[in-house]
């Protein structure tokens, strides 16, 4: 049943127009699957999402494509290539996917920081908003 809050989302607080917290991690898990596979073709296996407060922590596995495993298996060196390359694309994106964090989140983020690590396909992102989810 959908009540008043975010528009066209269900629950959440018709006073600040957010959405609800489970909502909103649902839509934030969501979104961050379909932006990885846009950005780099397929989008992770696993993510993992904590909230505390301002702090959003997103932590991705097994989102590197099959050819850049093979490389990594085959010149472990390269794995320096992979993460500058990934780096690069989410840096030139880092607007867009800005603004879908904040369309969902209903918050401003005021910081964002991204790390990879290549060798054990994994990543970290984390938001820091303007104000308590």
């Amino acid at each position: 049943m959908a009540t008043k809050g975010v528009p066209g989302r269900r629950g959440g607080d018709p006073v600040s127009n957010r959405p609800d917290c489970t909502y909103a991690r649902h839509i934030l898990l969501s979104e961050t699957k379909k932006i990885y596979k846009e950005l780099f073709g397929k989008g992770p296996e696993n993510v993992r999402l904590r909230i505390a407060g301002d702090v959003v922590v997103i932590e991705l596995s097994r989102f590197l494509r099959t050819a850049e495993v093979r490389m990594i298996e085959q010149q472990p060196q390269k794995a320096r290539l992979i993460k500058a390359y990934r780096q690069a694309i989410l840096e030139s994106m880092k607007e867009e996917v800005l603004q879908r964090v904040e369309a969902v989140l209903g918050c401003k983020v005021i910081r964002y920081l991204y790390e990879i690590d290549v060798p054990k396909n994994s990543a970290i992102t984390v938001f820091i908003l303007d104000k308590p989810f």
